[in-house]
């Protein structure tokens, strides 16, 4: 076969570079250029070795933190969706709630719907009625789409957002919000009525992954309290189903070993899971014995093995 064009040397490869086969992609890499490999001694390669375990170890505590940190409010909720729901107290103990634990939330409310008309029945203050009431009057903004579409609006900057451009201009320069965080509660009923739970700040990009999976945890809560009469047996059913199916078991003692969570704690996240996928509680359970993750709406939680 001819060389080719310009031969081994216009290639910029002479003889006696030219690689040989065999030879791995790094190293192949190393003699296309005419340099060595670097060789790492083994006090190298061991430091390498606790930095990357020392970063899994560290990713591992924030996660299990988190998990922790959301159990923990989840349980602090519990009582309070037992209440009457024509009181709203539930759904006001939410917006409070919601200012204490996310704090870059000024401000809290939640929305209702029903038929094409909207309406704040719970809030913090005066604010979340003042900017959903610009939402109201358009008909549309992060508070009434995300029940509508049945999603979650992390908005960043109003100034800038061009999905609700009049809204955001209005909402910043008349109220001086400036970032939202919207979320859908998704109700078990079949009545039309829509709900969601809304975060207010001032600031830009004030919401994170942890304020969103916060905020999700809240609005299963604002969820469950507004169907709370029905959901109250259903409650008891699902926590006798821990005691007497093994799958749901199983997965209750995979989080508890693997996130060091409570079984009251780990059966909580996995009905957080349940509420926000639309899927049932034995699903949720089959997939964290099979996978070893528990899929929350912001993403896995993945078990990680010991090293």
């Amino acid at each position: 076969m001819s060389p080719p064009l310009g031969g081994n040397r216009a290639a910029g490869l002479t003889p006696a570079r030219l690689p040989r086969a065999g030879l791995t992609h790094a190293q192949l890499k190393y003699a296309r250029v005419g340099k060595k490999r670097p060789i790492r001694t083994s006090a190298e390669r061991e430091t390498a070795r606790r930095r990357t375990e020392n970063r899994m170890t560290n990713e591992s505590l924030v996660e299990n933190e988190l998990l922790r940190e959301l159990a923990d409010v989840f349980v602090d909720l519990e009582p309070h969706i037992r209440k009457p729901v024509a009181d709203n107290d539930v759904l006001q103990f939410i917006c409070n709630q919601a200012v204490k634990v996310v704090p870059a939330a000024v401000a809290a409310g939640v929305t209702c719907g029903r038929g094409g008309r909207f309406a704040t029945v719970a809030a913090t203050g005066d604010l979340p009625e003042r900017v959903d009431a610009i939402q109201y009057e358009l008909g549309s903004g992060p508070s009434v789409d995300a029940v509508v579409q049945q999603t979650v609006f992390n908005v960043a900057d109003l100034s800038t957002e061009g999905r609700w451009p009049e809204f955001g201009r209005r909402a910043v320069t008349e109220t001086g919000v400036v970032s939202m965080l919207s979320f859908r509660m998704y109700l078990e009923d079949t009545s039309g009525l829509l709900a969601g739970l809304n975060l207010y700040s001032p600031v830009a990009k004030a919401f994170d992954d942890k304020d969103q999976l916060i905020g999700l945890l809240l609005s299963t809560h604002g969820a469950l309290a507004l169907t709370s009469a029905e959901h109250a047996e259903t409650i008891e059913q699902l926590r006798a189903a821990v005691r007497s199916n093994r799958r749901i078991g199983a997965a209750c003692g995979i989080l508890m070993a693997n996130h060091k969570v409570t079984e009251q704690q780990a059966f909580d996240l996995l009905r957080i899971a349940s509420q926000h996928t639309h899927r049932k509680l034995y699903d949720i359970a089959i997939d964290v014995v099979e996978t070893g993750q528990l899929e929350l709406p912001d993403g896995p939680v993945r078990h990680r093995p010991p090293h």
